[in-house]
């Protein structure tokens, strides 16, 4: 969409989600579950054992919808 037009290092607010190339989305609202469990798989078959940091600025739920979302556990 516009990733072409900005790229990724964005400096738009992130508030203006129409005109940005990306956006945070809380887990479960960007990439399905199958997409995690491969990318984290990945890590570890690298040899990556370290910290996973979840983002809670997804600014199209409130704080209290995003945390909850990003611990909820996929069926």
């Amino acid at each position: 969409m516009n990733l072409p037009r900005t790229g990724v290092l964005d400096t738009k607010p992130y508030t203006d989600e129409r005109n940005r190339s990306w956006i945070f989305r809380t887990c479960g609202y960007g990439h399905g579950a199958e997409w995690w469990k491969e990318f984290v798989s990945t890590l570890r078959m690298c040899g990556y054992d370290y910290v996973l940091s979840i983002e809670h600025e997804d600014s199209l739920l409130s704080p209290e919808e995003r945390t909850y979302q990003s611990c909820a556990v996929p069926e």
